[in-house]
């Protein structure tokens, strides 16, 4: 039982940082003010392409270093 309970921890907490990690992305384009859409595995803009490479740097590196903190 102790076992299994630890495994699905592990799950949620996988999960959970999965989910944060992509959050983040979304999140960091809306905050650029650009429409984007939030899929199971990814990120992308609505229409369009990032005004500036800054922009898409940014938007990029929300999701690790979410992550990471």
């Amino acid at each position: 039982m102790k076992w299994l309970r630890l495994a699905l921890w592990i799950v949620f907490v996988s999960w959970m940082t999965f989910a944060v990690h992509e959050l983040a992305h979304a999140l960091a384009g809306k905050l650029l003010g650009y429409d984007v859409y939030l899929r199971a595995n990814s990120t992308s803009l609505v229409s369009g392409d990032y005004r500036s490479a800054f922009d898409e740097n940014f938007t990029d590196l929300a999701g690790p270093v979410i992550t990471l903190m």
